[in-house]
């Protein structure tokens, strides 16, 4: 762990695996770009070209639901797997948290009570995960999730998994959460945020949980996982250095970048993995990792991965 995790020299200049084979990959990526009036819209990204074409079809789109050929306003981890629904968190006039689940096609909302304990008035409802049979949710307080709650699909039942912090992904029934080591000196973190200084994969189904990565001294966080459902690692050194990794064991990692904060600010504000590699999108455009090719540039078009490369 000592190895796969040591810390590395401070370097102004980011780092990326060098490209080993040249890409054969032929797809067209949908992307959602935010615009400052008229909420985001959905286009598509002709790879290797990298040429951006809006989609007329895909105003206030977030995810390119591709079964049913609908951009919708929810993202992947708000959409059934077949594509058919998504659900998304919300309340009535007077305080009484919903959620609700619509249909892709014809638009029909069914709406569920949910207990008292999920309305916020300063945050609501983030739903990490919806399975064939739950949808998991947590509840957003002032800059992190305070609670996971699940929704069976089945009895519309609502239940506590628990106070469960720091939750980046959930993964069918694994949740990849960032965590506090208390025994690190030099924990720390951004206000509001929590300092969580390990990471931590919890079975939802048992509650057991085992620490992939401790790093004290550091800043880290999921972001999401890959297509072989292993945890995308965002580790800030400190506030100025920042590495992105993927841990592939308890014990190792694949380093994807790494370099100054000021440079790779914006970044990332979206990431979608398919059998092409990570895909990345923020405000400096998108990029897609993969192990043959390390970390490219597609498009400097700002935006966020909307859904898998085909």
């Amino acid at each position: 762990m000592l190895a796969a995790c040591s810390d590395r020299p401070a370097s102004n200049t980011p780092v990326a695996n060098s490209p080993t084979t040249a890409s054969s990959i032929s797809c067209r990526l949908p992307i959602s770009i935010s615009r400052p009036q008229g909420g985001p819209v959905g286009a598509f990204i002709d790879y290797p070209s990298g040429k951006v074409t809006i989609d007329p079809n895909g105003s206030s789109g977030v995810y390119y639901d591709a079964p049913f050929s609908s951009w919708l306003s929810a993202p992947r981890s708000s959409v059934s797997p077949d594509g058919s629904h998504y659900a998304f968190g919300g309340a009535t006039d007077v305080g009484k948290p919903i959620l609700h689940i619509v249909d892709v096609v014809g638009g029909a909302d069914h709406p569920y009570s949910l207990p008292p304990e999920l309305y916020s008035a300063i945050g609501g409802l983030d739903v990490f995960e919806y399975s064939n049979d739950t949808i998991y949710m947590g509840l957003y307080g002032e800059g992190y999730i305070q609670a996971l709650w699940a929704f069976d699909i089945a009895t519309g039942v609502t239940k506590s998994v628990g106070n469960i912090t720091g939750i980046g992904a959930v993964d069918g029934t694994v949740a990849w959460r960032g965590t506090l080591n208390a025994g690190d000196p030099n924990a720390w973190s951004w206000v509001p945020g929590s300092p969580t200084n390990q990471i931590e994969r919890l079975d939802l189904r048992d509650g057991t949980s085992q620490t992939w990565l401790y790093h004290p001294g550091h800043l880290v966080d999921v972001i999401g996982v890959d297509a072989a459902h292993d945890p995308i690692v965002r580790d800030y050194a400190d506030k100025r250095t920042m590495e992105l990794s993927i841990l592939t064991s308890a014990t190792a990692k694949r380093s994807i970048v790494s370099g100054s904060v000021d440079t790779w600010v914006g970044f990332i504000s979206g990431v979608a993995a398919d059998r092409h590699g990570v895909w990345f999108g923020g405000e400096k455009g998108i990029y897609l990792y993969s192990d043959a090719s390390g970390l490219k540039k597609v498009t400097d078009q700002a935006g966020t991965p909307a859904g898998s490369c085909a």
